[in-house]
């Protein structure tokens, strides 16, 4: 592996905005200093850009890696400029999920109690709208010509209708995840029933495993990473324990890593051999949830300021070079 070993050097650069009137408060650095066990050397965070933010329960990179679409308000989606940190545009919705269509063409954001909407991703419009019952959690297949939601529908991804149903009638799934090469779907467990379900694109029952709620496929599609473990697709098997309590599961774009978010900080995993390669401690601020950029350059969490000054940030952080 290609390692550069760097100094962190955190550049607050950018303001805060606080409402679409781009209104700006004081710098703040939510992140600690990385400490890479062994030596090991992995790239560093260089600079980061903090969102001031009611909550972000939920965000997503643009697969062109410019815009972030955060959901978790009780009222409405915001879509921020990576760069400057500034609001684009703001979605009417209370979402708790959101979720770009490969092309970047659409942005999906569903929510517990409410309906599912999708959007213009260029304009803000709205294309169309589900009832209520159409789930929180969306994932759209690679072609954009479906997406599947965690009440376990497949859509048509220009309309909305619904092509498939996956035939699960209890323990409706918390999370649904399209695997990068279009041929499968993962489902997570909710409400206690860790399980995962593994899915046919054309909404046949592969599998069932034990696997927690939150899943994340390797970019080649032949390992599924779940809160508790990474499993090998073709046999079913466990290759690798994620020793950590583990929110969020992501895997990074070139394959390399694993990242799991806990209340702990950031930890990074070698994919291959399942070594630790460093942690990520952000100090005073409980991280609630993680994603790689589409280029792998950059990442987003979004996190619980504790102590004096409680609340949430969307932080945006950039690997040097």
């Amino acid at each position: 592996m290609r390692r550069t070993a760097l100094i962190v050097c955190i550049l607050l650069a950018l303001a805060l905005p606080v409402q679409a009137s781009q209104q700006r408060g004081a710098y703040r650095s939510v992140l600690a200093e990385p400490h890479p066990p062994n030596s090991q050397e992995i790239r560093r965070i260089r600079r980061t850009v903090s969102i001031l933010s009611n909550f972000n329960e939920h965000f997503a990179f643009s697969p062109d890696g410019t815009r972030i679409a955060a959901a978790g308000s009780e009222t409405t989606v915001n879509v921020w400029h990576v760069d400057t940190g500034d609001i684009i545009y703001t979605l009417a919705h209370a979402g708790t999920s959101v979720s770009w269509s490969p092309d970047g063409r659409w942005i999906a954001a569903g929510t517990f109690r409410g309906p599912f909407r999708v959007w213009d991703a260029a304009t803000g419009a709205l294309a169309f709208e589900l009832d209520s019952d159409s789930g929180r959690h969306s994932s759209w297949a690679p072609d954009c010509r479906r997406f599947v939601t965690n009440a376990i529908n497949i859509h048509d991804g220009t309309t909305g209708a619904i092509i498939t149903e996956l035939g699960l009638n209890w323990n409706i799934p918390y999370e649904a995840h399209w695997s990068p090469d279009g041929t499968m779907i993962a489902t997570t467990g909710n409400w206690g029933r860790d399980y995962m379900h593994l899915w046919s694109s054309d909404g046949e029952r592969l599998d069932t495993f034990w696997a927690g709620t939150s899943a994340a496929w390797s970019p080649d599609s032949t390992r599924l990473a779940s809160a508790y473990q990474v499993r090998d697709v073709a046999t079913g098997l466990p290759v690798m324990v994620i020793p950590e309590m583990v929110g969020v599961i992501a895997w990074h774009p070139d394959g390399e890593w694993i990242s799991s978010a806990t209340a702990d900080g950031v930890f990074l995993w070698d994919a291959e051999t399942g070594g630790q390669v460093t942690v990520w401690p952000f100090g005073d601020c409980q991280t609630r949830g993680f994603a790689w950029s589409p280029d792998g350059q950059r990442f987003a969490l979004n996190c619980l300021r504790l102590g004096t000054d409680p609340g949430y940030d969307l932080v945006v952080g950039e690997l040097a070079q």
